[in-house]
């Protein structure tokens, strides 16, 4: 069985262009001085923005040769920086999934797994995620559907899963404040008990 641990956030330091925020290679030479341990790992990651003491994804990778490698290749960089210039606030950081055991041999296999299934997640909280073109499903009431009130059957179904019900299929009394994140119950994708903290060096 594959086993993965999550590191950050980690910050990254973009150069203020005129044109606006851009990633370079200052940038990213002093994201590696952070987590310099991290840089050959294997795994997934997530590029996110910070905005006061919440979090929002922009983008979700995978790394079979190694993070340093990989996250930063020119094709990502681009997405990150298309992220950047379509947002004047929030500092942007990564988390790091990093496999620490299971077999070398099935590693591509379950990394396919593991970054499909962050990005439906991610996309769940932003549904202009960049690789959201990878999304090609929804279950009504449940995630990603058509408009319309969640049936019965889908808020029971949630009960079961331990997730919340689609926030965005609710009546406006409903919903969470603006910019807050929906509470869900307990279960197995939100274990009771406070969020453990930052790794250390992380941002």
């Amino acid at each position: 069985m594959f086993q993965f641990s999550v590191h950050g956030p980690f910050k990254i330091r973009p150069t203020n262009l005129i044109s606006g925020r851009q990633i370079d290679k200052k940038s990213i030479d002093l994201f590696w001085s952070q987590c310099p341990e991290l840089a050959d790992a294997v795994g997934c990651y997530v590029f996110a923005f910070r905005a006061g003491s919440g979090f929002t994804p922009a983008y979700v990778g995978q790394a079979s040769r190694g993070l340093r490698q990989e996250c930063f290749n020119a094709h990502k960089v681009v997405h990150y920086n298309t992220a950047l210039l379509s947002r004047h606030r929030g500092t942007p950081v990564l988390f790091f999934v990093v496999k620490n055991s299971g077999p070398n041999a099935m590693l591509e296999s379950c990394l396919d797994r593991v970054e499909n299934y962050l990005i439906q997640l991610a996309v769940s909280r932003n549904p202009k995620l960049t690789n959201v073109q990878r999304v090609e499903w929804g279950i009504h009431g449940v995630c990603r559907s058509t408009p319309g009130k969640p049936s019965e059957s889908a808020r029971k179904l949630c009960r079961v899963l331990g997730i919340a019900a689609d926030v965005a299929l609710q009546s406006p009394a409903e919903q969470p404040p603006a910019g807050e994140a929906p509470e869900m119950p307990p279960g197995p994708m939100n274990p009771p008990g406070p969020m453990n903290p930052p790794e250390p060096g992380g941002a």
